[in-house]
């Protein structure tokens, strides 16, 4: 083995520089020759859909220069629309009520294919499209800007999954007075893709920016959501990049098991004109067949002349290898997790008994390491357990619904950036009044002593927020009770308040806590209300007031702990209160059971993973 071993470890050596060097070459080729492949099929589906789109436009523009056409004239132009134009199945020219050629009356010509012939009929007659549940009239009308639908089933008039792309057209005084479409069935763009050349597994798919299939190798998955269709799992790298396709990112990766069993390069590139997303796939295999056999054939050739080699000498050289062979049996016995084996026999003074003895010491020493660290192990465990079994134990004190009816909501959030948590908040129904009573807090530190605190401060204020007492009188009474039995000197910061349905008045304590967002009914952002006392537990005999917010409909209060503006990104920077208003002036108005998570996620992507303080959120939205 001497001998041998060292022509083996040249060998191997030279082939995996080989194959290394051969294997990125061809993996940078191929990033490189996908990403331009999926490239240019999102160029060449925008083409289309930018010309079919500027058809709309300057038909548009047409009517709002000409304020008189005629109900002909608007018919002739649906018609010109489709006529010579294979993508376009159908195209319609919908007026306002009272701004159409016709009078005050509804007016849409729609014209469409009919196998070979050029069909039409009067949408006002198969269904209301102004009665906001078309997107394809609803949304122009309202942005004032053209708009591609998402994919829909047009029941009555097409008849076909399509989308639609809209343009508005004006009157006098720039009012909106109806828009011109033209329809894309989604069949034709099923036609269009496959004009692509897919062999070897290679194929395209694209979608929606909401993950709608649009257009897919499988006909019959049309129409459905590509993270059910494709059954990918919440946590695989297939879902993170069928994400970052859904954002719009172009990129490509090698990505285990997706969209088919093996291994695949996956790129993805955007469709700007509808915001849709393209996505490409290619097997690895199909890439480095090539390099494998160019491999394979090198490999046979230089284990032929290896081969040979150690045939002449192997009868030299195997007297010579007792020991070593006794040294590569311990070797494999430690290896198999024998860690009492021991090389016997060997008592040479050489460097061969040097080896031996040596190995021998290193089983003892990785025998007594080994049963020390499982030692340590079974330690580490058992704290750990007793950790996540305080976290369940601190949920269960947190609430597991919000009071809620039809006048207001309350949705809250707490991830601690430990096992257990120092935020806390908490909510109870008055039955007697119908008020809510909540309060968020945040208590100095974190880890276990924070927790055991927050315990403490939840069970005064249960106890303390009787019917008819205000917030202040219980901060205050609180903060007595907190000042007198804590003696290592931590505090709370926490907003108290009770809230009337009724009137959306909201009447707090704020002691020491950032003040809350509110999100209004148009989307603007603020911080509101003020600091009316100082924080909990620190100060005896301190001063307590307070003061009362009220909420219009449809507005909502965004309370927090600073561990949501104390959130520092890869750079150290603090995401801050204006980070926080300009995330709220993006999301505020999202569906109310989104909003917590929203947050939470825009601060974890901020973070990178490396959250340095517990973040808690609650919202209350009045709704009536």
């Amino acid at each position: 083995m001497a001998i041998e071993a060292p022509l083996i470890a040249v060998f191997a050596l030279g082939m995996w520089w080989n194959y290394t060097a051969a294997t990125g070459q061809a993996l940078a080729d191929n990033e490189a020759l996908i990403r331009e492949a999926v490239a240019a099929e999102a160029g060449r589906f925008d083409a289309v859909f930018r010309e079919l789109a500027a058809i709309a436009d300057a038909s548009a523009a047409s009517i709002t220069e000409r304020p008189g056409i005629t109900a002909e004239e608007a018919r002739g132009m649906a018609r010109s629309i489709v006529s010579g134009r294979p993508l376009a199945y159908g195209s319609c020219v919908a007026f306002e009520p009272g701004a159409s050629p016709i009078g005050g009356q509804r007016f849409a010509p729609y014209a469409f294919r009919s196998g070979d012939a050029i069909k039409e009929v009067e949408l006002p007659g198969v269904y209301d499209y102004t009665d906001g549940s078309w997107e394809w009239y609803g949304a122009p009308r309202a942005s004032g800007r053209p708009v591609w639908t998402e994919p829909y089933f047009d029941e009555g008039a097409g008849n076909i999954l399509m989308c639609t792309y809209a343009s508005p057209f004006y009157g006098e005084g720039n009012t909106f007075r109806g828009v011109v479409t033209v329809d894309i069935p989604l069949s034709q763009l099923q036609a269009l893709g496959t004009t692509t050349p897919v062999a070897d597994g290679r194929g395209f798919i694209i979608t929606t920016s909401k993950g709608t299939l649009v257009s897919c190798p499988d006909p019959t998955s049309i129409m459905q959501n590509v993270f059910d269709d494709l059954r990918i799992a919440r946590d695989s790298p297939a879902r993170a990049a069928v994400e970052r396709m859904l954002a719009g990112e172009t990129a490509v990766g090698l990505i285990e098991g997706f969209p088919q069993p093996g291994r695949h390069f996956v790129a993805s590139a955007p469709i700007p004109s509808p915001n849709w997303r393209l996505g490409g796939s290619i097997p690895e295999r199909v890439v480095m067949a090539p390099v494998n056999a160019a491999l394979r054939d090198m490999a046979l050739s230089r284990g032929a002349v290896i081969l040979f080699t150690l045939v002449g000498i192997l009868a030299m050289t195997y007297w010579l290898t007792r020991p070593v062979r006794r040294l590569h049996g311990a070797v494999q016995r430690v290896a198999s997790g024998d860690l009492d084996a021991r090389v016997e026999g060997v008592r040479a003074r050489d460097e061969l008994g040097d080896l031996a003895r040596a190995f021998n010491a290193m089983s003892a020493r990785l025998r007594a390491q080994i049963d020390a660290l499982a030692s340590e192990m079974s330690a580490r465990e058992s704290v750990e357990s007793e950790l996540r079994l305080a976290r369940q134990i601190q949920s269960t004190l947190l609430p597991r619904a919000f009071p809620a009816n039809e006048r207001f909501a309350i949705d809250g959030l707490n991830a601690p950036a430990r096992y257990v948590a120092g935020d806390f908040y908490d909510s109870v129904l008055e039955p007697t009044d119908g008020t809510a009573l909540f309060t968020i807090a945040d208590v100095s530190g974190k880890g276990v002593p924070a927790a055991m605190v927050m315990a403490v401060t939840r069970t005064i204020f249960r106890n303390l927020a009787v019917r008819g007492v205000g917030p202040a009188r219980v901060v205050a009474a609180a903060n007595t009770t907190l000042y007198g039995d804590d003696p290592n000197g931590m505090f709370v910061t926490l907003i108290l308040a009770r809230y009337d349905p009724a009137s959306g008045a909201l009447t707090y304590c704020n002691a020491g806590h950032p003040r809350p967002a509110l999100v209004r009914a148009d989307g603007a952002v603020e911080l509101v209300g003020d600091i009316t006392g100082t924080i909990v537990g620190a100060i005896p005999e301190a001063d307590y007031a307070d003061a009362t917010i009220t909420l219009a409909p449809g507005e909502r209060l965004i309370f927090y702990t600073d561990g949501v503006t104390e959130a520092r990104g890869p750079t150290g920077g603090f995401y801050g209160e204006q980070g926080l208003l300009a995330l709220l002036g993006r999301i505020g108005r999202e569906p109310f059971d989104r909003l917590c998570g929203l947050i939470r996620s825009e601060l974890e992507s901020f973070e990178q993973g490396k959250r340095a303080d517990d973040i808690t959120v609650l919202v209350l939205e009045r709704r009536v």
